[in-house]
């Protein structure tokens, strides 16, 4: 018997899961049909079942598999499968897929699936659909006894805040894809050291990421309203800190504190934003709008920020060598 359209969870908590559906909803709401039917199932305590109204297409589909897996706001720990079958891709169509993400995924844009002839394909979101050596096998989901938990009907009249969570998702994946470059840059400083025999050249590369990384949470206001997202960026600034530190203490005798100096710029916007903005928000009933030329008290946020930060190292520097 083929399946169309259902999708099996092992972990998280059942509201946690109704919530990414219906964010996934929101988000996708120009695209999903009016008075499509989700159901929900709860087979036994973090393993849900999700019947999804045979109607949606196969990429809504996978974007929803994906969703779910990575929700914006959401912390759990899943598992999931989806099985479906193939319609407007030529190369699946009429095939039975089994939907899923590889626990090695470090793209984010795409998933894995595999047919019922044990062939596995790779299918991102821009469309490209391409034979992957994976060793999936398809399998039958048989057997399952549940009852139904609660049955949700799109509207899209009871949707709010869409384009908001829009802005969110698109906020998440540009950190995701920023956080991965910088990570490789790092790296890349040691090749550099090791091709060029140069430490100058090593530090300066090294400040150079510093100084990039304080422009990103300078210029990228939007992330930092984020509590989540900003949690990440405490933790990316306070390890960089860490490094430059180290790396200073090493072989600061030999050149100018410039490593020390960049790589506290991340950390100390970061101190100096959450203040700032909270204070903004007080005084102004709204969001500071960073590089903004518009209104008054948007410069003056603006420069304080860009200034403040740039400077504050320096003269903590400075009263360190005292």
């Amino acid at each position: 018997m083929p399946f169309d359209n259902l999708i099996l969870i092992k972990g998280g908590a059942y509201n946690k899961i109704k919530k990414a559906l219906k964010d996934w909803l929101e988000l996708y709401s120009d695209t999903v049909q009016e008075g499509l039917i989700f159901q929900i199932f709860k087979k036994e305590k973090g393993f849900h079942i999700i019947q999804v109204d045979k109607i949606l297409d196969n990429e809504i589909f996978f974007s929803l598999i994906n969703y779910l897996k990575y929700p914006v706001g959401i912390e759990y720990k899943i598992t999931i499968e989806g099985f479906t079958i193939g319609k407007a891709i030529k190369c699946l169509r009429d095939k039975n897929l089994l939907v899923y993400i590889s626990p090695y995924n470090i793209e984010y844009d795409n998933v894995l699936l595999v047919t019922s002839d044990n062939i596995n394909f790779k299918v991102d979101f821009d469309g490209n659909v391409t034979k992957v050596a994976d060793t999936k096998i398809y399998w039958i989901p048989e057997g399952f006894q549940f009852e139904i938990k609660e049955t949700i009907t799109f509207a899209k009249s009871n949707l709010k805040n869409t384009e908001s969570k829009k802005s969110t998702i698109k906020t998440a994946k540009r950190f995701r894809i920023i956080s991965l470059i910088i990570v490789a840059l790092i790296s890349s400083t040691y090749l550099t050291l090791i091709i060029s025999q140069e430490l100058k050249l090593f530090y300066d590369y090294t400040s150079v990421i510093g100084v990039g990384i304080w422009f990103w949470f300078w210029a990228d206001d939007i992330m930092l309203r984020e509590n989540k997202l900003y949690k990440y960026c405490i933790y990316i600034s306070i390890s960089f800190a860490i490094y430059g530190v180290l790396l200073h203490s090493l072989y600061g005798h030999l050149i100018f504190s410039l490593i020390l100096w960049s790589s506290l710029l991340p950390l100390t916007i970061l101190i100096m934003q959450k203040p700032l903005r909270h204070l903004y928000l007080k005084n102004f009933k709204k969001e500071p709008i960073i590089n903004s030329m518009g209104k008054l008290s948007d410069f003056f946020y603006t420069l304080i920020l860009f200034f403040g930060s740039l400077f504050i190292p320096m003269l903590l520097i400075d009263l360190l060598n005292s």
